[in-house]
């Protein structure tokens, strides 16, 4: 069994041109520094409620679309020479969509194009520490390369 020590995030502020392994193979990623963890990652279905049934009294949801769920990603420090935390901050302004690229441990990669949100400094307190986070929106499944 592999622990997750040695994954990275990496940030393109260009979105890959096709969707799989040719697109993202063309850009040139840059290193986000100083990250501390990665939510967990999976398509997500929405829900359709159907209204219960008179004579039972049983509502009955059904599954709906797919999408890619968010992203989240903590920083330790919030570190302003850091290139690959600058591109997350000033893509987060400008709504631009870009793709993110997190490699794991054994060396695969894992691909989305999406948009940065939500870039959210730590709280202030004397249990806190200094770091940010920010919300990936992949608008598109995730692209495995492997290793």
């Amino acid at each position: 069994m592999a622990d997750d020590i040695g994954s990275t995030v990496s940030f393109s502020a260009t979105a890959a041109s096709t969707v799989d392994a040719t697109g993202f193979n063309a850009l040139s990623p840059t290193k986000v520094g100083s990250v501390a963890s990665i939510s967990p990652r999976a398509d997500v279905h929405t829900r359709v409620n159907r209204p219960a049934d008179l004579e039972t009294g049983r509502a009955v949801d059904f599954k709906g679309g797919v999408k890619q769920q968010e992203i989240t990603v903590v920083l330790h420090t919030e570190d302003f020479a850091d290139t690959g935390q600058d591109a997350i901050r000033t893509a987060a302004a400008n709504r631009t969509v870009g793709a993110l690229l997190i490699t794991n441990a054994n060396g695969d990669e894992e691909w989305y194009n999406g948009l940065v949100s939500d870039y959210t400094k730590m709280e202030k307190s004397e249990s806190s520490f200094e770091g940010c986070s920010f919300v990936f929106l992949p608008h598109t499944a995730s692209v495995v390369i492997e290793a």
